[in-house]
């Protein structure tokens, strides 16, 4: 029998050796497992702070091109009115009646042709068709009215006295 406890007494020592070569191999992987756990929150940690880093970033130059953009936007319309204004022409008047002429061949902008279906004619405030090319009479209940190329003239005739005429063009 004592050497049957000494057996069994022999073999619990065994066991209770290998239970914590176990417990303690275990514990090791625990530890590089909580390891790996804590170096990949910190890779996460540093890749979510450098896409905010990014995206604040993005967001900066995104603003900073809206406001150049706007920018350029009122600049580029700026000069298009200016080009507009330097090429628009006008000329305004109360008839007596008859005949009202525009002489395009002197002035500042002798030197210029007026752009081809650029004329419009205002009669009292109503916009009047016509064709800029035609070099002869437009007919309208109101009155005669034609661009005559040669001459370099707008014509509008036979208006009542008292209508208010506006004749405008481009010149290039």
């Amino acid at each position: 029998m004592a050497a049957e406890e000494g057996a069994r007494a022999s073999a619990d020592g065994s066991l209770q050796t290998r239970l914590a070569a176990e417990e303690a191999a275990l514990a090791a992987e625990i530890v590089a497992t909580n390891a790996d756990v804590g170096s990949i929150d910190t890779r996460v940690a540093a890749e979510e702070g450098a896409r905010a880093s990014a995206d604040g970033s993005l967001q900066t130059r995104l603003a900073a091109e809206e406001v150049a953009r706007a920018g350029a936007d009122t600049a580029l319309g700026g000069r298009i009115d200016a080009v507009e204004a330097m090429h628009r022409q006008f000329a305004q008047a109360i008839t007596v009646g008859g005949t009202m002429t525009k002489d395009l061949a002197t002035g500042t902008d002798s030197g210029k042709s007026v752009l081809n279906n650029s004329i419009q004619i205002f009669l009292n405030g109503l916009r009047l068709h016509f064709d800029g090319a035609a070099t002869s009479d437009g007919t309208c209940t109101s009155g005669d009215y034609w661009y005559d190329a040669s001459a370099k003239e707008i014509h509008v005739q036979d208006v009542l006295a008292g209508d208010m005429v506006e004749v405008q063009w481009n010149m290039i």
